[in-house]
């Protein structure tokens, strides 16, 4: 499993082996006796292709930091993929091709890349690990069969690490991790496992152990293979390493009893949760589990891995290019290829062709670029598709394999490929592609059934993306008036890019209303108005997205009546709404009553009632703000015969309105979940600054070696330039990280502030 190793003569070991490994010579003699027996294995990758490649979906996730962009360089570059290593502070990396990306040392947008390793066709994404940049991980995730959390060895698991793996979680991906800069002075391999499964709630299978000499990382030994893999310090780009079987390792680099006690460990972890191992163990009257073979251990592994009963973890530094080349061969492994995935069957009736567009640019030479993950069918240039969530025809004139920022024709693209396609020009993120109208429309049933019947009748392809609800907005305004049409066309653009990117027009005042996921969006969204576009614009004041909720239910009853040519039509409703249990800003819930004179209501009376509906709950009574955490009851609907479907919209919309002015809402405001980490001496200062100044409430804390963790939730309005603050409390020896968590009430005095604060007066 861990490739085609090629065999060193003795000869070819005194001429290289040594004068590549000169550091090595404290075992020197054993070397050459191994050497000498053809035990010893000299690992270099061989760049010759498989004629028949399985292929992986695969994406790097974690908190900011932890090494994704660096891990991804490495794997391009061991797979002759690149040929040069890149690094983010040179700013000279594949996947961080945007200019705002090189400047800041952050990746901002999730790229696709591809590799070939020992017999796998390998489309990876790197996402970015920001909690403003989510929707980037959210629609990677969509699409990807397999994924490998990165960690930071002298953390673990961070704010943002919990955030991605719960969209993992959601989208059912087997997930192998990779505990990274396992270099850093404060890594601690035991921790970062151990806050894997208190912090994650999984089963870290302990895959490898780091190798130490001299306090300096040099290696890791697999616990499934028996196999020691060593780097030498001389051989920078990690290119080439020795790889020592068990049996054949010197006295003193490897702890034989602590090896097998962790092996012994990693058997029973497996057996727990595999069925398949303990029959095997049982049959074969194993009496010490240590001594499972590597073929069936590594079976055993790779099915709990694709159940998601466990989670394999592995160890490394990629920076120090160390332990990279043995992920690659886990990523191969134990990560399943696009027909393993229940999550990715589809329907029959459209076996032919089914593809899902997760992501949009706009190419300054090539124009509109959709990213397509192919489920089913081949794509080839020049065909007519139908999309089958917008309704209308569209026409694919190229597709390109994506490589960063570079693009390679293709004549076609078949089942489980990663394509970019040119030519669609109504196709945007969450849209579903099939051959025809009639394949679309089984397509549309399928997106109003709810999202349990869907995903359980193993039809989750045909649903759409989970946008997250932006939390900023402020106003944006050119410095010039000629330049208003070019803000709007750049806006347009974006927002199309970004689908949590919100832009409206304020109906009193007729500004443009930019709404987005946190201040670093929208600093982003607004350098490359005036970096890309060439637009000079200005950002207003940054204000917290709030939402209402009703205190009490509330009723209501609304009809209209109107004369259309030589026809009176008349529409009557009765709504009731009233608040929810739920803290989560999704909750709001359209039910239709057992009075309704129109039951069951047809499809088109449907859309139209939660047409108006939503309308009524996108602007509350109190500030204009969304509603949350409300059930609204459609109790009664009476239509005339000739009657039109935008009048019920109408009337349904007003009707609501009407019931949420007597329900008393009030304002919620967002809670962040906020991690600090840092040392002892600044802990009391910080804590009093958190809960007298900020209004957070402490959840925890803990200790990390020689620092301490304040876990705790905190409003957004209380995080505006919050990080800039602790910096100057912390004497810049602070780490913090956040993501977002849910909404809650505000208090009376703090609402009528709010209301004060917003009014401006």
């Amino acid at each position: 499993h861990v490739g085609k190793w090629l065999p060193t003569s003795p000869i070819h070991y005194k001429r290289s082996m040594l004068n590549r490994f000169p550091r090595l010579g404290f075992f020197e003699k054993t070397l050459k006796r191994l050497c000498d027996r053809e035990i010893l294995w000299f690992a270099r990758f061989s760049t010759k292709s498989s004629p028949k490649k399985e292929v992986r979906n695969v994406g790097i996730m974690a908190h900011i930091d932890a090494g994704k962009t660096t891990t991804t360089e490495r794997l391009l570059y061991y797979s002759g993929a690149t040929k040069r290593l890149g690094t983010v502070d040179d700013g000279n990396t594949v996947t961080d091709y945007m200019k705002l990306e090189r400047e800041r040392g952050i990746t901002i947008g999730s790229a696709c890349v591809t590799y070939e390793w020992r017999g796998c066709h390998v489309n990876l994404i790197d996402t970015p690990g920001h909690v403003d940049f989510t929707i980037e991980v959210e629609r990677s995730l969509r699409v990807l069969d397999g994924v490998v959390a990165v960690f930071d060895a002298s953390v673990g698991v961070q704010a943002q690490s919990m955030s991605v793996w719960k969209q993992a979680r959601r989208y059912e991906i087997p997930v192998i991790a990779f505990i990274n800069k396992m270099d850093k002075q404060n890594a601690n391999f035991s921790l970062a496992v151990d806050s894997l499964a208190k912090k994650l709630n999984i089963v870290p299978l302990v895959m490898q152990l780091s190798v130490v000499k001299d306090r300096s990382f040099k290696g890791v030994m697999d616990l499934v293979s028996e196999e020691l893999y060593i780097w030498s310090g001389e051989e920078r780009d990690g290119r080439e390493f020795l790889c020592l079987k068990s049996g054949s390792i010197p006295n003193g680099l490897l702890d034989r009893v602590a090896f097998v006690n962790y092996r012994r460990k990693l058997v029973e972890q497996v057996a727990s949760v595999s069925e398949e191992l303990v029959k095997y163990v049982v049959e074969n009257d194993i009496e010490d589990l240590a001594t499972v073979p590597a073929i069936v251990l590594m079976k055993a592994i790779r099915e709990c891995t694709l159940e998601r009963t466990a989670v394999p973890v592995f160890c490394g530094s990629a920076l120090r290019n160390i332990g990279i080349q043995p992920l690659m061969n886990a990523i191969n492994i134990y990560l399943p290829a696009p027909h393993e995935r229940r999550f990715n069957s589809v329907p029959d009736f459209a076996k032919d062709l089914l593809a899902f567009a997760f992501k949009v640019i706009h190419d300054p030479q090539r124009g509109l670029l959709v990213f397509l993950r192919v489920y089913a069918g081949r794509l080839k240039p020049q065909s007519t598709l139908y999309n089958a969530t917008r309704g209308c025809h569209e026409r694919i004139n190229r597709l390109f394999v994506v490589f960063g920022e570079q693009l390679k024709e293709v004549n076609s693209m078949g089942e489980g490929d990663v394509v970019a396609a040119i030519g669609l020009k109504n196709t945007f993120t969450g849209d579903v592609l099939v051959l025809s109208s009639k394949i679309g429309a089984e397509i549309q049933k399928i997106s109003i059934q709810p999202e349990s019947v869907a995903t359980g009748g193993g039809l989750a392809v045909t649903r759409g993306l989970t946008v997250p609800e932006p939390v900023f907005f402020c106003t944006i305004e050119p410095s010039s008036a000629y330049q208003q049409k070019e803000l709007d066309r750049a806006l347009q653009c974006i927002s199309k890019e970004d689908p949590s990117l919100r832009v409206s027009t304020d109906s009193e005042t007729g500004q443009t209303i930019l709404s987005g996921m946190g201040e670093l969006h929208l600093e982003v969204v607004m350098e490359r108005i005036k970096s890309d576009y060439k637009v000079d614009a200005v950002l207003g004041k940054l204000h917290v997205a709030y939402r209402e909720a009703p205190s009490m239910e509330g009723s209501a009853s609304y009809s209209i009546e109107k004369v259309i040519g030589s026809k009176r039509e008349e529409v009557t409703c009765a709504v009731t709404v009233k608040p929810t249990i739920g803290l989560h800003h999704k909750s709001c819930d359209i039910v239709i009553g057992e009075g309704v004179g129109l039951t069951p209501p047809s499809k088109e009376v449907m859309q139209s009632l939660v047409l108006g509906i939503n309308s009524a709950l996108s602007k509350g009574p109190c500030m204009a703000y969304p509603l949350t955490n409300v059930q609204v009851t459609v109790d009664d609907v009476a239509l005339s015969d000739s009657a039109i479907l935008p009048l019920l919209s109408g009337c349904v919309s007003e009707c609501t309105s009407r019931a949420l002015l007597r329900s008393e809402c009030e304002l919620y405001e967002p809670l962040m979940n906020i991690e600090i980490l840092l040392p002892e001496e600044y802990l009391g200062t910080t804590l009093n600054d958190l809960t007298s100044k900020r209004r957070a409430q402490i959840i925890e804390i803990s200790t990390q070696d020689q620092d301490h963790v304040i876990s705790a939730y905190i409003p957004l309005s209380s995080v505006i330039g919050y990080s800039t603050t602790l910096r100057s409390i912390t004497s810049g020896m602070c780490t913090i990280s956040m993501e977002f968590s849910h909404y809650t009430k505000l208090s009376r005095a703090l609402q009528e502030n709010v209301i004060a604060d917003i009014r401006g007066y």
